[in-house]
């Protein structure tokens, strides 16, 4: 599992598309919403791996998040799956599973809204400019 974690000011994103690549059979989720705005949020861009222990990377990720959060005094978090980060892709139907079971980890500890998964996405980003505020993790 790779990651990275940023401390934003704004997040938002507009679906362009669903995806049509993956590891295996490509299954988005249906598709609710095309926009997503957050303000002032912890944005957990997540890979997911081939190898990845689930439920041991997901407990990792929720501490790092976590941690992050108490750092910069936010108590939102954005989870996105964000297949970019590696080439040793898992595939959709256990990158879905990770992120329930990381929204589980995390619940009651923290606000959290996801990021549609399986999609194309155009993306804008705000972050504030200081040490800390973008952390890339592998698990």
């Amino acid at each position: 599992m790779r990651s990275l974690l940023w401390n934003s000011e704004k997040y938002e994103i507009e679906i362009t598309g669903l995806a049509t690549r993956g590891n295996g059979p490509v299954e988005p989720e249906s598709l609710e919403k095309k926009e997503q705005v957050c303000k002032n949020c912890i944005l957990a861009f997540i890979t997911v791996e081939e190898q990845d222990n689930l439920s041991e990377t997901s407990e990792k990720i929720s501490e790092e998040i976590l941690e992050m959060a108490r750092e910069t005094g936010r108590n939102l978090v954005v989870l996105v799956p964000f297949a970019h980060l590696s080439n040793n892709l898992s595939t959709f139907k256990i990158g879905k599973i990770f992120f329930d079971i990381l929204e589980e980890k995390l619940h009651g500890k923290i606000k959290i809204e996801r990021t549609h998964f399986g999609s194309d996405k155009s993306l804008l980003l705000k972050v504030p400019g200081h040490p800390g505020n973008i952390r890339y993790r592998e698990f």
